[in-house]
């Protein structure tokens, strides 16, 4: 067993120097490792702790703790520590507390009232003191559980003194009550009264009653009223005075049963006015009725009024009548129709006006039978729009037609259009043609030709060629691809030449055809020319 110990103690040493500074060997594990001795004999298998428990906390080699010898001390004592430190396992120290608390200083009691530690409180020797005498008190202070001084009364008085008695009332030492020489004394004088102190029990003074009324005034007799002294009234001379005449009235006051003042009557009336009359009315005095002077006045006309006032039976003023009309005014006429008197009606200059015109009105007002303004018509309608003629066709107003500057065009132009709105007669716009085609010079020889020869051979008439070319120049179109409306080469050459022509109408057409014609072509010349000099 020593021989054991031995080599743990040997192994132990050689563990710490290998975890010294400097030590070229690694450091051993937190917790516990197994080592094995190189030189010994024998192997011996040694477990190295390197960790302490202290109240269920690990310390690991090295660290240290606080620990307390005891878990509390009593109040006024010191907590006793040491520091425990862990070495491989080992805790050094013996102390195995890890908190140690100072307990708290007792409280003390005093007449069933607990005082605290640190407190202190008055402490009286008695209860009480007699009158005069002064209550002395100590200061006790509780010091963890032990009271300061002797005093065993918490609180102390001065005894009261004596009461005294006056009339049956108690009166308390120090206070006062008013005393009198008599019950009572005659209206007119004066209650004599003290005032006596009670000392303890003895009451100053002499007088011997605790109250003294003054005797009541007599009354007086008004008649028949009952005055009371001080009391007034007012009384007059006379009962009753006339109209516009003055109660004389005085104030009589009673003195302990003396009445001053010499008038008799309590009350005194005034009489009253007369009243007026005027046409079978009563008008009482001070009132006033308006009077006019006719019973009625004509239209336009004001009645004419005065007040009349009524003082004591006399009526003022000279008007008779108690009322006063105006006559109704004329009343109008107006195409049959009755205009009121102050009311309006609208006529109008003429019953109608033409389309784009206002008719013209004016407010006729009727007074007193005599109508305003001059206008005779009741109404006025306004006639409908006029329409226009665009080459044969009518255009109603407000419509649009689209009108072309020129009948065709050449080869390469576009048609100028515009949109023509009539408006009650008038057509918007400067464009006079209907349609418009564009014309391709080779393409119309040709078909120039065919229609000369067809004409001149047929002898047809213009509007039976012109439907023709209509067909022609359809077919054209839809090769060219090119915008036409309704028309012919035909109204093309009327645009170019000033002469008409009627095919089958004129045995010179043909010649007059090729002169048209050459015209074009001449025309079609200084085109080109033109727009190579550009």
């Amino acid at each position: 067993m020593l021989f054991q110990r031995t080599l743990l103690f040997l192994f132990s040493t050689s563990l710490i120097l290998s975890c010294q500074p400097g030590s070229n060997d690694a450091p051993l594990a937190a917790t516990a490792d197994t080592r094995f001795s190189a030189n010994a004999a024998f192997a011996v298998q040694t477990q190295v702790v390197s960790e302490c428990t202290f109240n269920g906390s690990t310390l690991l080699t090295g660290s240290s703790v606080t620990a307390y010898q005891n878990s509390s001390v009593p109040y006024g004592s010191a907590c006793i520590s040491e520091v425990r430190s862990c070495n491989i396992g080992f805790l050094s120290g013996s102390y195995n507390y890890g908190t140690c608390a100072v307990n708290t200083p007792a409280s003390c009691l005093f007449n069933g009232q607990t005082i605290a530690h640190g407190i202190s409180i008055e402490a009286y020797p008695g209860s009480s003191v007699d009158l005069g005498a002064e209550c002395i008190f100590e200061m006790r202070t509780c010091n963890n559980g032990v009271l300061s001084g002797s005093n065993q009364f918490a609180s102390c008085s001065i005894n009261l003194p004596a009461s005294c008695l006056f009339n049956g009332q108690t009166i308390i030492s120090g206070q006062s009550a008013n005393a009198y020489l008599n019950s009572s004394v005659p209206f007119g004088q004066l209650c004599s009264a003290e005032t006596r102190y009670c000392v303890n029990g003895a009451l100053s003074g002499s007088n011997q009653y605790a109250s003294c009324v003054v005797d009541q005034p007599a009354s007086c007799l008004f008649n028949g009223q009952t005055l009371s002294d001080g009391q007034s009234v007012s009384a007059y001379l006379n009962s009753a005075v006339g109209f516009g005449g003055t109660c004389q009235a005085e104030v009589r006051t009673c003195a302990n049963g003396i009445l001053s003042g010499a008038n008799q009557f309590a009350s005194c009336v005034v009489d009253q006015p007369a009243s007026c009359l005027f046409n079978g009315q009563t008008i009482v005095h001070g009132s006033s009725v308006t009077g006019y002077l006719k019973s009625n006045s004509s239209f336009g006309e004001l009645c004419d009024a005065q007040e009349r006032f009524c003082n004591n039976g006399q009526l003022a003023g000279s008007y008779q009548f108690a009322s006063c009309s105006i006559d109704q005014p004329a009343s109008c006429l107006f195409n049959g129709q009755t205009i009121a008197n102050g009311s309006s009606v609208t006529a109008f200059a003429s019953s109608t006006v033409n389309c784009g015109s206002l008719c013209k009105s004016e407010s006729r007002t009727c007074s007193n039978g005599i109508l305003s303004g001059s206008n005779n018509f009741s109404g006025c309608a306004v006639g409908s729009p006029k329409s226009c003629l665009f080459n044969g066709q009518t255009i109603a107003s407000g419509q649009t037609v689209t009108g072309y500057l020129s009948a065709s065009v050449s080869n390469g132009q576009q048609c100028s259009s515009e949109v023509k709105t009539c408006a009650n007669g008038v057509l918007s716009g400067t464009y006079t043609n209907a349609s418009c085609i564009v014309i391709s010079s080779k393409d119309d020889d040709d078909r120039d030709d065919q229609k000369e020869k067809y004409c001149h051979k047929n002898r047809v008439e213009k509007k039976q060629c012109n439907d023709n070319d209509d067909k022609d120049k359809s077919e054209k179109d839809g090769k060219n691809n090119q915008h036409s409306d309704k028309g012919s080469t035909l109204n093309w050459f009327e645009e170019k030449d000033t002469e008409h022509f009627d095919c089958g109408l004129h045995l010179g057409w043909y010649k007059e055809k090729k002169k048209v014609k050459t015209k074009y072509n001449e025309r079609e010349l200084e085109d080109k020319n033109h727009k190579k000099d550009k």
